[in-house]
């Protein structure tokens, strides 16, 4: 039965994860009756196949992150109320767990009440979590940065600016889709690209807007849609401007978009603008790894007639 409810589980998971918090609710429940059917038949916590990759955390522990999954999608889905009584619960029962089960939860709880805009809770539990003697240096580097995040974000009246940790906590939540994204644009998954970056927030820090919309605008340019490619691109040149490599490859996207789409006279001043930013460059070895990316660049996406046009661009 435990590799049922890790198959509920995981199920809940992927659908969290894509945005779909109704179907991830109705797997996470699924999961949570199975653990706690499985925690009553098997009291003295037998190992199973399906446990081995798990060996350090025993069913009470899966009963209270399964509570967890379920009250944080209570919350996703609009009812609070019900959800907060997941957490009430899971609180009180955390300290009867095993030292390294009681940290793994901690650091859980934390990170589901910062996405569920708790972020006042999630400070108290990071309080808790910091005095835990096992854990690792790794986890406490991170906690204490975000714990040096929340006395920046703290106002002249004492409370913390919500919003100011919302935009944090999206900025953080789009850069990881960005990185998907990526990832999936340098396999040619040009049309999974787009859709990954759909489902990222957009929020008016300068720099995730630039990279958002080059990211979209260039995965938008490998599926042969020139429209929007030059369409977001465009949104986000000007916040660019505080990074040269990504501003210089904005305007040479937009001047292949002008060859491709029959307006090569256009092209070359897209081209010039960018060999112009580069070169206007403080840092001289930045410069020539930026021209040297330029043309590595046009040589893999132009043709022998498009490099000709663009060197002409250089002497003219």
């Amino acid at each position: 039965m435990i590799d049922q409810f890790y198959f509920c589980d995981n199920l809940g998971c992927c659908y969290r994860d894509i945005g779909d918090y109704n179907q991830a609710y109705v797997y996470y429940k699924q999961a949570n009756a199975l653990i706690k059917k499985i925690k009553k038949a098997d009291p003295l916590q037998k190992k199973s196949e399906f446990d081995l990759i798990n060996t350090q955390r025993g069913h009470s522990f899966l009963v209270l992150l399964s509570d967890k999954n379920v009250g944080e999608m209570l919350h996703q889905i609009g009812k609070p109320s019900e959800g907060e009584k997941y957490y009430r619960d899971l609180i009180r029962k955390i300290g009867n767990l095993k030292e390294i089960e009681r940290r793994d939860l901690f650091l859980d709880v934390a990170q589901s009440y910062q996405n569920i805009d708790r972020f006042e809770e999630e400070m108290k539990v990071l309080t808790r979590l910091i005095h835990e003697k096992s854990l690792p240096e790794f986890h406490l580097s991170r906690i204490l940065m975000r714990m040096e995040l929340f006395e920046k974000s703290i106002g002249p009246n004492g409370n913390l600016n919500s919003q100011y940790l919302s935009v944090i906590r999206d900025a953080e939540r789009g850069f990881a889709l960005i990185k998907k994204s990526l990832a999936a644009r340098n396999t040619f998954q040009n049309k999974y690209a787009i859709k990954i970056l759909s489902r990222a927030p957009i929020i008016s820090e300068p720099n995730y807007h630039a990279f958002f919309y080059f990211t979209l605008g260039t995965s938008y340019f490998e599926s042969g849609d020139y429209s929007n490619s030059k369409k977001y691109i465009s949104t986000g040149i000007d916040e660019s401007l505080q990074r040269i490599d990504l501003a210089a490859m904005s305007y040479v996207y937009l001047g292949l978009i002008e060859i491709f789409t029959g307006n090569k006279r256009k092209s070359i001043d897209l081209f010039k603008k960018a060999f112009t930013i580069t070169f206007n460059s403080d840092n001289e070895e930045q410069s020539k790894n930026n021209l040297d990316y330029l043309l590595e660049q046009l040589q893999q996406k132009g043709s022998g007639s498009i490099r000709k046009l663009f060197h002409g661009s250089l002497t003219s």
